[in-house]
């Protein structure tokens, strides 16, 4: 399919001229005079010595041209001063009129009286839909670069079908080569800067309109009576502030975002159908069947939400209120009392902010490797569980996608030889069981054995050692090749040497592409895990890598890592009062038990063979 180059230049031409076809404030509209709605405070004077409203020097955007604006070329003499010298205050341009919140928040006054006059009703006008009237027009503009944007992206399969055309040699024309890549070079020009414009235009008007929102939440809570300022405390009117106008700021690229991915989604669906036909059918049931089962988890993460929103409004009108009354604190010594109360409304949020994030955190990509840490009893084996299936859980959702091999962490040995604990009832691959022996460290120990793999346990594996029995059952979950793994603790019945061994061999080697959610106590392996999350008391109290934990929980860093290295520090002390003699005792008391053990079971399997005899035993079991 040849595509249309000629368009490009075009395009380009309408973007150019639509990227800054804005209202200009501080010149074209006469009617506004910021003068004649602000009243300067006692002691403030006129604006002539107010520093913000001196045009003496216009900001360098405000300066720009079209091709520097489309390029952020005015941005450069910024960087290179700020590349020569560390910037300062006044170094910092202003920003534009029409940007400030003093004209934004008249502006919106005005948009919103000439909505009230023409309605003529006493019900005051939405204030969303004023805000869209107000800014409609950069509102189109970011959209129409939204829209250049998915155009051209959705282009890429296009010109790939186009060129693999060209390489089977079905050219259209003897140049068609040259003009693909020409088109496909302002295609991906004309991506970028669509892009970019599209960011810096939404956040621009965000920008105004969180300076617009807090400059009436200001004004209005000057004009707020006594029964209403009981309604709305100080701590609250912040929150609106700090918290909610911003969120409406943020609402105009996320508005695009909504309609641009729809958009995108549908046009990659009728390019595979373009491509494969009716293929396309099942691509969109899988998208259908992941909105679907997503949807729960939606739901799940606005609840949290509804409630992080609430414990940050509490615990802003706790600080506000302590901040405004502190003299009444000192002077009744209740200073340990509210700050208990700030730190416990601080651990709600927290916690609700955890619940959000771990969201995230839980969908574990095929490959990442998951560690979970904490204190005996903190609850690190139950999550598992819950996992696995095994406990009830009171709220939240779990899904697992895949195949799950399970390791407990004391092991479960059933009656019979290694070979077939390993397998487990599975068919034998040759290939497979030498590897799941090798990454377990078991080569060393079935040469030992009289019989290899053919060597019986007994009844709970007594005949084998606890670190034995550990490998072994990591074998077992090898061979069974699953999607998602989930040891606990495995490394805890064996030494330090074969636990590192096990962990670079078997977590990082064998199950290199797997998922793995690891709970272990060995600090050491938990640097090039890629998440750990710590417990204590049945809860997750914070999530992230090992130099985010390190850097910010001092429950990790204190009670798990420094704990752990003064164990293995003292552990690893030698001991100077031993003597020579008392190590050589050690190892022939050590090899006589040895080869007393080989003696024993040589020759000899640990279960012995029901005896049996064949032939004619005659009446004689009748006659006794």
């Amino acid at each position: 399919m040849l595509l249309d180059v000629t368009s490009f230049p075009g395009a380009i031409l309408l973007m150019f001229f639509c990227t800054f076809l804005g209202p200009k404030y501080a010149g074209t509209d006469s009617d506004i005079d910021g003068a004649s709605f602000y009243t300067p405070l006692p002691g403030e004077g006129g604006s002539g010595g107010d520093k913000i409203n001196s045009d003496a020097s216009l900001p360098a955007f405000e300066e720009a041209g079209h091709i520097s604006k489309l390029t952020f070329w005015w941005l450069n003499s910024l960087m290179k001063k700020g590349g020569e010298k560390t910037l300062e205050d006044k170094d910092i341009p202003q920003l534009r009129r029409e940007d400030r919140a003093e004209m934004c928040y008249l502006m919106f006054m005005e948009q919103l009286k000439n909505k009230q006059k023409k309605k003529q009703s006493s019900d005051s006008p939405s204030i969303l839909l004023t805000i869209f009237l107000w800014q409609w027009k950069p509102i189109l503009i970011s959209g129409f670069f939204a829209l250049i944007k998915v155009l051209t992206l959705s282009t890429g399969p296009l010109f790939l079908r186009a060129f693999i055309l060209i390489a089977e040699g079905k050219e259209t024309f003897k140049y068609e080569g040259y003009a693909l890549t020409g088109g496909l070079f302002l295609t991906e020009c004309l991506e970028s800067l669509s892009e970019r414009q599209w960011f810096f235009q939404t956040r621009l008007i965000g920008l105004q309109v969180r300076s617009f929102l807090s400059a009436a939440i200001y004004q209005k809570q000057l004009k707020l009576s006594n029964s209403e300022r009981g309604t709305y405390s100080p701590g609250q009117i912040l929150g609106f502030v700090t918290i909610d106008a911003y969120k409406i700021g943020e609402y105009p690229y996320w508005f695009h975002q909504i309609w641009s991915t729809s958009l995108q989604l549908c046009l990659a669906l009728l390019i595979i159908y373009y491509s494969l036909g009716l293929v396309t059918i099942a691509a969109l049931l899988v998208v259908i069947l992941t909105v679907v089962a997503n949807s729960p988890l939606g739901k799940l993460q606005h609840k949290y939400q509804k409630m992080l929103m609430e414990t940050q409004d509490k615990r802003l009108k706790a600080f506000t209120e302590a901040l405004t009354n502190m003299k009444i604190l000192k002077l009744y010594a209740w200073e340990i009392h509210f700050k208990n109360v700030l730190e416990r409304l601080r651990k709600d949020e927290f916690q609700w902010l955890l619940s959000i994030l771990l969201q995230g955190l839980y969908v574990v990509q095929p490959g990442e490797k998951v560690a979970i840490c904490g204190e005996v009893g903190s609850g690190k084996s139950t999550l598992l569980a819950a996992i696995l299936g095994e406990v009830p859980y009171d709220n939240g959702l779990v899904q697992v996608h895949g195949k799950i091999a399970y390791v407990s962490q004391t092991a479960w040995i059933p009656t019979g030889t290694i070979q077939e604990n390993i397998l487990f009832g599975s068919a034998m691959d040759p290939y497979r069981y030498r590897e799941a022996i090798e990454k377990c460290a078991l080569v060393k120990d079935l040469e030992m054995l009289p019989f290899g793999d053919q060597n019986e346990i007994g009844e709970r594996g007594v005949n084998l050692s606890c670190g034995q029995k550990q490998r072994v059952q990591l074998a077992r979950a090898l061979y069974q090749d699953a999607d998602v793994y989930l040891p606990d603790d495995p490394f805890s019945a064996v030494d330090a040497h074969t636990a590192t061994n096990l962990y670079n061999e078997y977590v990082m080697g064998a199950l290199s592409a797997k998922t793995v959610i690891l709970v272990t106590h060995q600090v050491d392996f938990l640097p090039v895990i890629d998440s750990v999350l710590l417990m204590s008391e049945g809860e997750i109290l914070q999530a992230g890598t090992y130099d985010q934990m390190m850097h910010s929980s001092q429950e990790f860093q204190v009670d798990l890592v420094n704990a752990h290295n003064a164990t293995v520090g003292s552990e690893r002390k030698p001991e100077h009062d031993s003597t020579q003699k008392s190590k050589i005792l050690k190892g022939e008391i050590q090899k006589i038990y040895t080869e007393e053990q080989l003696t024993e079971t040589s020759g000899r399997q640990l279960i012995k063979k029901e005896e049996r005899e064949m032939g004619d035993t005659g009446l004689k079991p009748y006659l006794q």
